[in-house]
């Protein structure tokens, strides 16, 4: 949003929606640069169930950990593969 556009601009209101910003982003960087993807629901949960099962969940506690108060760490033990792919069956519904 531009606060202060230059004189003789109108308003324009528009909506972006998420298919299309996903597709977007996912064209410019990251493993699908450059290609054509059609960001859809079925499409988006393929690909989180692919990042959740490559995560190295031990190593991600740890990374974590560094920035949790002590009273806060006992949550990343339900850090876990299954815990994600449940949370992702749980968006089909």
């Amino acid at each position: 949003m531009d606060t202060n556009p230059p004189a003789g601009s109108e308003f324009e209101t528009s909506c972006i929606t998420f298919p299309n910003i996903a597709t977007n982003a996912l064209f410019q960087q990251g493993p699908w640069a450059g290609r054509e993807i059609d960001v859809d629901v079925p499409w988006f949960i393929r690909a989180l169930r692919g990042a959740i099962q490559r995560i190295d969940w031990d190593t991600a506690r740890q990374d974590v950990q560094r920035f949790l108060p002590t009273s806060e760490q006992a949550g990343l033990r339900e850090w876990k593969t299954e815990l994600y792919l449940y949370q992702t069956e749980r968006l089909e519904q």
